[in-house]
């Protein structure tokens, strides 16, 4: 079995990306974590995939849309196609933040009834725990293969179960 190409690891960051996009309901693109790095600044130029992200502690600042957001744990936002994003963690208390990509024929409802739009980008969620055992059981999923795709795939489904339960 190959590796997907896009799979990074070391210590503290984590990272699946480049996976390639099927035309289903979601599809997961990329997905990662990242824990307590100090001075780590980023801008993602987010051309066709949605990203969602969760604080699971610390806390950050997003810049999006010509707004500042103050994240801290428990905060989920939601970063859309389309849109420059700049985000950073906070240098007195870092974060550990996770994050899924993806795209699909349904995602703007789903987005939708889990309680996220263009304008209410941000909100607090309760089953961050969840999301983070889902994610890790992702990053374990690292294969080209069938299974993997579909573990992968049923883990982004899992995801949006428990963010629509939780709104």
């Amino acid at each position: 079995m190959r590796l997907v190409s896009g799979y990074r690891g070391a210590g503290k960051y984590k990272c699946l990306q480049e996976i390639p996009e099927e035309r289903a309901e979601l599809s997961l693109r990329h997905c990662g974590w990242e824990s307590g790095i100090r001075k780590m600044q980023y801008r993602q130029d987010l051309k066709s995939v949605y990203v969602l992200g969760f604080v699971k502690s610390g806390n950050g600042t997003l810049k999006m849309g010509g707004e500042i957001y103050h994240l801290e744990q428990g905060d989920a936002l939601l970063a859309l196609p389309g849109r420059d994003i700049y985000y950073e963690t906070d240098q007195n208390k870092p974060w550990t933040y996770m994050w899924i990509g993806f795209s699909g024929v349904r995602v703007e409802m789903n987005l939708s009834v889990a309680g996220f739009s263009k304008e209410n980008p941000i909100h607090k969620v309760r089953c961050g725990e969840q999301i983070g055992v889902y994610i890790d059981l992702i990053m374990e999923a690292y294969q080209t293969s069938a299974q993997d795709r579909l573990k992968r795939n049923g883990m982004l489904l899992l995801i949006f179960s428990e963010l629509i339960k939780d709104y």
